[in-house]
């Protein structure tokens, strides 16, 4: 459990005893602890995999490289779940870096990139036609950032009551940006999850990686009622 104390207390986080506070846009809330399943998707072993090459070849770098590494943390603030501000380490900087270019087909960097913070993703319009069998992404503006990849996370068909879905996102298409053009996905949808239920609700979030820095930014999720 992390507390934030002022007079007393004034916020915290993570478990206590069956319960775990967590925080979303509406504010702070309690739910019950539960132990998340491991399924041991081909996708996340893929996590896993990334994570551990990059753990190992951390250790292959000279000390000269992994100083600038450990220099360039300075460049990359982070904010903790109260507020706090905290830097990576250099191995962890590394690791993520090198992962989100991993993962978008980009080769690996031995020296800190330039930090290149791409812009977030625009608006856009979800529409989930499973009677026509169509489902696609239409951006609100023209969006042309040639230097990103954009990674597109979805969930199964969810309950229309709910709306808390970040831990029921999963990555499931990479494209270009599409400039003003719609961006189907039902094929990556269908292969991961299943055709969408009817009367449903499924959520996309959108984030972008930039294609030499690694550096990643999120939009806002939109859910939209399966038709």
């Amino acid at each position: 459990m992390k507390l934030k104390f002022g007079m007393i207390v004034t916020d915290g986080v993570n478990k206590i005893g069956g319960n775990v506070i967590s925080k979303n846009h509406f504010g702070r809330f309690a739910r019950t602890y539960v132990v998340p399943a491991d399924p041991r998707t081909t996708a996340q072993q893929a996590r896993r995999t990334r994570f551990q090459t990059y753990a190992l070849n951390w250790k292959a770098l000279t000390g000269t490289q992994q100083a600038a590494w450990i220099a360039a943390t300075v460049n990359y603030p982070r904010t903790d779940s109260l507020g706090n501000i905290y830097y990576p380490s250099g191995q962890n900087l590394y690791i993520e870096l090198n992962s989100n270019l991993t993962f978008i087909g980009q080769p690996a960097v031995t020296s800190p990139p330039t930090k290149v913070v791409p812009a977030a993703p625009p608006p856009y319009h979800l529409v989930v036609n499973e009677t026509g069998s169509s489902y696609s992404l239409n951006p609100t503006v023209p969006y042309t950032d040639s230097t990103v990849i954009v990674c597109l996370k979805a969930t199964i068909s969810l309950s229309t009551g709910i709306n808390y879905v970040s831990t029921q996102l999963r990555n499931i298409k990479q494209f270009s940006p599409p400039g003003g053009a719609a961006v189907a996905f039902r094929t990556d949808y269908v292969a991961y999850f299943g055709a969408a239920t009817i009367g449903k609700k499924v959520f996309i979030e959108l984030y972008v990686i930039n294609k030499t820095s690694g550096s990643s930014t999120k939009g806002s999720f939109v859910g939209a009622i399966v038709t």
